[in-house]
């Protein structure tokens, strides 16, 4: 990695770190994208409400403001698009999964070796829900997260004998008391008047970034003259970055191309087939066709933002 041997005095890094914000600026524009009805793409069902909020701060090496977090707004929850009669294609478009560098791993430091379930609660851990039984212990809590069908893996540190917990693929972790007060009795998450994500109790460690942390990541160490940093850890994290939001493109391309397939098959029926008008009349075809434009926003939403990510102009800086 060029700018991490040497080669760029620390003014050529500082340059550096002005085009890298622009990228910035120009990814957080996109995961705001609007669909063709007005409605956010990357903010799962809250789709009135605004994907990320832009955080502005000092920033050590700049004489200005600069963006110094991006957080996520929406929520978990998957959109799905009704594609014939009682068949829906799940659109998992959410911005804390699809624009997600790292795992998220966190660590409690709370002994829960004696804790026990003091009634009948429901935890909700990824949006997946996890009834939890009176009496429960640290390791039954464990077992019904591995359970659950959520994206989650529990264990028990061997150390601490608190709950620990890591994403098994790259996305934020999404941790809720539905009813009764599990999780935050271990610790784990504030009282039920903060919501996730950021909820997270102070004490509790946890690590992996989005894509935008590592891009402010990789700018604010240019601004330092940070050149080991520049090359160590920013580098993989950007790489990881790049390799989830491929993955998702992939997915949304095939969800698009069985949405495009079967939108297609109902025009022809319904055109071609006068015995089945009746039936047919009952699907919103129109409506179809906008849902159908929805999925190819998102679509071609997402291509840009690996585009962007692929592009020379950010990997110049790391050769």
């Amino acid at each position: 990695v060029t700018g991490a041997n040497g080669i760029y005095n620390t003014d050529d890094l500082k340059n550096m770190a002005v085009e890298v914000d622009e990228l910035l600026k120009e990814l957080v524009q996109n995961a705001n994208a609007v669909g063709p009805d007005g409605n956010y793409l990357f903010s799962g069902t809250s789709t009135k409400t605004i994907a990320f909020d832009v955080v502005m701060g000092n920033v050590e090496g700049s004489g200005y403001p600069l963006i110094s977090e991006v957080r996520y707004q929406g929520n978990v929850d998957i959109n799905k698009i009704e594609v014939d009669e009682n068949a829906y294609i799940p659109v998992d478009s959410s911005g804390n999964r699809t624009f997600w560098a790292e795992q998220q791993k966190l660590l409690s430091s709370r002994d829960l070796s004696m804790w026990q379930a003091r009634e009948d609660s429901v935890i909700s851990v990824d949006g997946q829900e996890v009834s939890i039984t009176a009496g429960d212990n640290v390791y039954a809590v464990a077992a019904k997260i591995n359970n659950s069908g959520a994206a989650v893996k529990a264990s028990i540190d061997p150390v601490t004998h608190g709950l620990d917990l890591v994403t098994t693929d790259s996305r934020q972790l999404w941790l809720s008391d539905k009813s009764g007060s599990v999780l935050e009795d271990m610790g784990i998450i504030k009282d039920a008047s903060q919501k996730p994500p950021y909820n997270i109790a102070t004490g509790v460690s946890l690590s992996g970034g989005s894509l935008f942390d590592t891009v402010i990541a990789l700018r604010d160490a240019m601004l330092r003259g940070d050149q080991e940093a520049i090359g160590g850890r920013v580098l993989g994290s950007i790489d990881a970055g790049m390799s989830n939001l491929s993955s998702r493109l992939a997915k949304l391309g095939s969800d698009f191309e069985r949405a495009q397939v079967n939108v297609e098959r109902d025009s022809k029926t319904a055109l071609n087939v006068t015995n089945l008008v009746s039936r047919e009349g009952d699907v919103d075809m129109t409506q179809a066709i906008m849902d159908l434009n929805m999925l190819d926003t998102v679509n071609q939403a997402t291509l840009s933002n690996a585009g962007k990510m692929y592009s020379s102009t950010l990997l110049d800086y790391l050769r």
